[in-house]
């Protein structure tokens, strides 16, 4: 079944990884001992605090307050963290840590069965493969406890299993059904390639494979009746925003984040700034927040930044004891005129920035980052020859690989390689476009599919080289 140079490659990729997340943990000071070797992040609460509820009282929600605490994430890393639960017990950050680098361990594998399926010959399988297992910025979020630890395995996985049903028109759809529904349920803006797949199962005129391959949205749909049935509305993609909740994330820090996609793409920068509104009780808070905005843009935010610092002042003061607010407070209403006002405006007014120079430079801080995200390769190791040479490649490498995606797009006529490279380039301006304010993670879960494209690419051309 497995071919024995490839589960060596594997085996040994696998290693080097686990060495080099092992050794930033050293560097790291032993400052995540609660979790036997694995990074906390931001997040976590987040995703685990519900499977964890849903075994201590009953009940699927995380600690916040609000009506968002049942569904802000989607329920797939919970609920791979309550199977391990329930298997590893008080364990279970032992039990992620194993599943993690199984994850990695068959990413390398999946890799090479998917070259096999587009017929590459074994030696250019073994060094393709070789490439992928021992370049770290495809193992970066293994020891994290966040959905880019195991996305990518689940995207790579979707992806080989539908090769295979393309090319095998006899294939059974389930596999593909029930990893492709637990992908979206992990990171539901995946749905785009899983929408793309079936479709092109249609378009292949695959119609048994195609009405059982619909199984992959019946989760989601699930997980969106009993967000509806508990919000009374579809909350969207993202449902982190309500008028119930006690914290920051109402509407009006949606209102804030719009504004904010105006002029800015580093989402760090956003989030300090708006925290400083929200928290900062010092006179100089407007001055502090208004170092994070383009000059140009202070006539017309300052009075926004002044009402929003009174909003989230007054929920500080008078609302702090109320656990579930119910509906717009004091002033909230007023504020929502005020900034959908000033946003119509900005956009008229700076176009430029809008709707070009904007998206580039979040395009850009996407991929223009080596994803070399461990510590030891950001801090301890920085300004080593050979630690640049290896930043330098793997920008190079993170270009390359979405570039192809892109002109992948044009060259070719519609088959899967095109289908990926749709699905990518989609990702790509979403992220980009839409959503504006990302970390560089959030291209973690396409990266080895946009490195598949590159490798099929460049195959190509060099078969249509050889005959020429």
């Amino acid at each position: 079944m497995f071919n024995r140079k490839v589960v060596l490659i594997a085996i040994f990729g696998t290693l080097l990884a686990v060495f080099w997340q092992e050794l930033n943990l050293y560097f790291l000071n032993n400052q995540f001992p609660y979790h036997h070797g694995l990074i906390t992040c931001a997040d976590e609460a987040s995703y685990l605090r519900p499977p964890q509820n849903l075994l201590d009282i009953g009940i699927w929600k995380d600690s916040s307050n609000g009506i968002t605490s049942y569904f802000l994430r989607p329920p797939g890393f919970g609920l791979y963290y309550l199977f391990l639960k329930l298997i590893f017990g008080t364990n279970v950050w032992i039990g992620m840590k194993i599943a993690q680098i199984l994850c990695y361990f068959f990413s390398i594998i999946i890799i090479s069965k998917t070259l096999t399926l587009f017929y590459f010959k074994e030696k250019i399988n073994f060094i393709v493969t070789s490439f992928f297992a021992f370049t770290p910025c495809f193992s970066g979020f293994m020891y994290f406890t966040i959905t880019e630890s195991i996305s990518p395995f689940f995207m790579l996985l979707s992806t080989y299993l539908w090769l295979r049903l393309v090319k095998h028109e006899n294939e059974n759809p389930i596999l593909f059904a029930l990893c492709s529904a637990f992908l979206i349920l992990i990171r539901p803006q995946l749905l785009v390639f899983t929408l793309l797949y079936i479709l092109f199962l249609a378009f292949k005129r695959r119609k048994k494979q195609f009405l059982l391959s619909l199984i992959a949205f019946l989760p989601l749909i699930i997980w969106n009746i009993r967000t509806v049935s508990i919000s009374k509305e579809w909350m969207g993609i993202h449902p982190i925003y309500s008028n119930t909740n006690n914290s920051l994330y109402r509407p009006s820090h949606k209102k804030m984040t719009n504004l904010f996609r105006i002029w800015e793409h580093d989402g760090e920068k956003f989030h300090t700034t708006v925290g400083i509104l929200a928290f900062e009780t010092s006179a100089n808070y407007l001055k502090k927040a208004l170092q994070n905005v383009p000059i140009k843009y202070h006539n017309k935010v300052t009075p926004i930044f002044k009402e929003f610092h009174e909003l989230k002042k007054y929920q500080h003061t008078k609302l702090s004891q109320t656990k579930i607010l119910k509906g717009e407070f004091k002033g909230e209403q007023e504020f929502y005129s005020k900034i959908d006002k000033s946003i119509l405006e900005l956009k008229s007014e700076n176009k430029l920035d809008y709707y070009i120079l904007t998206p580039f430079k979040s395009l850009k801080k996407l991929l223009i980052s080596s994803h070399l995200n461990l510590n030891i390769f950001q801090a301890q190791f920085r300004g080593n020859v050979f630690m640049e040479l290896l930043r330098y490649f793997c920008v190079f490498l993170i270009v390359s690989i979405f570039s192809t995606c892109c002109i992948s797009i044009f060259l070719r006529k519609i088959d899967t390689v095109k289908i990926i490279s749709f699905g990518v380039f989609i990702s790509l301006f979403y992220l980009s476009f839409v959503q504006r304010l990302n970390e560089e993670r959030y291209l973690t879960p396409i990266i080895p599919l946009a490195f598949l494209v590159l490798v099929i690419f460049l195959d190509k051309l060099s078969l249509h080289k050889i005959k020429q």
